[in-house]
């Protein structure tokens, strides 16, 4: 565990280090896009809660999801049991939870055509269950593919056959939270004209189901109406006040929240990316080395946002940090006037 001032991470697990490769960190789902995070963990046991023994369906609660009443970590645990899903984060915000009932109902959906569909299946519900899985699966791509990352990137019908398509540890602890500046002050509800109703502060739904559970103002079917209507956010370098200044707040206090734009930071730092200019070499770009968005600067970056990294980011801390040395603090702690210069490799043998 990380502690930098009063923000708390803990760190990622790694796998060992090859010969070949530095070391990385694991993924706790699975590196290739896939429905296995509405599905199943990857622990068996896990798994297997989730599901019914029979029909190849999945546990549905009458909220959507199913209640995890061993999970005390949502607010009120008497009217706010968390749910449970093959994705710990499911009550960590009612958006996501909406995510994850929809994919739950579509799985279902799926395997109770795929029954009277295919009879000679029907005294096997693994293979249901599993049939129904890898079809939502593909489902789950295709829409990425089709319809999220033309809306981010721009279509390209090239196919590179032979590209890795697995997540990077970059795009996981660093690109992919692009998405954070997307994320909305509110959580609302829109009636089936589409016309929102109410609405409540983001911060106020932070591992709490009750909004999911009040059927008579929310609901994943009013909030799910409200998200098809929201297109007015855009990917910028802003993040909300609902989650740079009262992320996971304590509603008993206050002054207990976290910063994400300070975790995505932290975290980065966590999993050993490398800076700024080395991303923007290996997206074929030259180095920045001046604090401009002139030619040798930040090009591709407006002057406001250039003067906001130097604020940050100077150059003469940094300068200022690679001027010392072990020597020096030996010096000014130890009362020491000098030391002896020595040229020795230390990994020589005597």
């Amino acid at each position: 565990m990380l502690v930098a001032g009063e923000l708390e991470i803990i760190n990622n697990f790694c796998k060992n280090k090859s010969e070949k490769e530095g070391r990385l960190k694991l993924l706790q789902k699975i590196a290739y896009f896939s429905s296995i995070y509405h599905w199943a963990s990857v622990l068996e046991f896990y798994a297997a809660w989730l599901r019914l023994i029979e029909l190849g369906l999945l546990k549905e609660g009458s909220d959507g999801l199913p209640d995890n009443p061993d999970d005390d970590s949502c607010e009120d645990a008497v009217s706010s049991v968390c749910f449970i899903a093959g994705d710990h984060r499911n009550s960590e915000v009612p958006l996501l939870t909406v995510m994850h009932i929809l994919f739950l109902r579509e799985h279902n959906r799926i395997a109770k055509q795929l029954r009277p569909n295919h009879p000679e299946w029907n005294d096997d519900n693994d293979k249901i269950l599993n049939e129904a899985r890898k079809i939502l699966t593909g489902v789950y791509q295709h829409i990425v593919y089709n319809e999220f990352l033309p809306a981010l990137l721009g279509f390209d019908w090239s196919i590179a056959q032979f590209v890795d398509g697995s997540t990077r540890n970059a795009f996981g602890a660093a690109a992919y939270w692009m998405g954070h500046s997307l994320v909305g002050n509110s959580v609302g509800s829109s009636n089936s004209l589409f016309n929102e109703i109410r609405s409540i502060e983001l911060h106020e739904t932070f591992v709490n189901t009750e909004t999911i559970r009040d059927s008579a103002q929310y609901s994943p079917t009013r909030i799910g109406r409200w998200m098809s209507s929201q297109y007015d956010r855009k990917m910028d370098r802003f993040l909300s006040k609902e989650v740079q200044d009262h992320l996971f707040q304590d509603r008993n206090n206050p002054l207990d929240a976290l910063d994400l734009g300070a975790l995505n930071i932290q975290r980065g730092r966590d999993h050993g990316l490398p800076g700024y200019n080395r991303f923007r070499q290996f997206c074929g770009r030259f180095p920045a080395a001046f604090w401009t968005n002139t030619p040798g600067g930040f090009v591709d970056h407006d002057y406001n946002t250039v003067a906001k990294l130097k604020s940050v980011y100077s150059l003469a801390q940094v300068n200022d940090i690679k001027r010392q040395t072990l020597a020096g603090i030996y010096c000014r702690n130890l009362n020491i006037m000098y030391q002896k210069h020595s040229t020795k490799n230390i990994s020589e043998p005597r």
